[in-house]
């Protein structure tokens, strides 16, 4: 008798521990609900338009969606990940003082780099191809809006 009431012991916590499990999986699941919008959010507004800003130009050069993908998910896709581990190589023995210093140099220079893009290549190139600008100016602007509203509502720069 004493073993049956163990195993009927024993079961009776497997089926709390299930039961647990579950109950977490779900709790979990309805937090990271809202955080998977939030992502899509994030991909579709940064990610996607990246990665159409690298590889129109090139297809439209081309003509190969291959080398438009190739371009875009290799120097687009994998930068990000490189810059990840050699910031982390770099930066985890550095003071916190350091890391600030370093993280404005780097930024300073990307965000030089991408207006320079921007100035000189993309929007010269936009107006060629809609001479009117019509096109060219009600998104622009559209886009300026956008980071100004999204900056604006989570009270940091984008």
């Amino acid at each position: 008798m004493a073993d049956v009431a163990a195993v009927e012991t024993e079961t009776e916590q497997r089926l709390q521990l299930l039961n647990l499990g579950i109950q977490t999986a779900i709790a979990i699941s309805i937090h990271k609900f809202p955080v998977g919008l939030g992502l899509f959010f994030a991909i579709a507004v940064h990610n996607i338009p990246e990665g159409l800003m690298i590889s129109i130009p090139i297809y439209a050069s081309t003509g190969s969606r291959l080398k438009a993908f190739l371009y875009a998910g290799i120097l687009g896709g994998l930068s990000q990940p490189l810059g990840a581990i050699i910031g982390y190589i770099l930066l985890s023995d550095m003071q916190s003082t350091y890391q600030s210093i370093v993280y404005g140099i780097v930024f300073g220079i990307v965000s030089g780099l991408m207006t320079v893009i921007v100035v000189q290549g993309m929007l010269p190139s936009a107006f060629k191809y809609d001479p009117k600008g019509n096109m060219v100016v009600t998104w622009f602007l559209t886009g300026v809006i956008t980071i100004g509203f999204a900056s604006a509502t989570f009270n940091s720069a984008v």
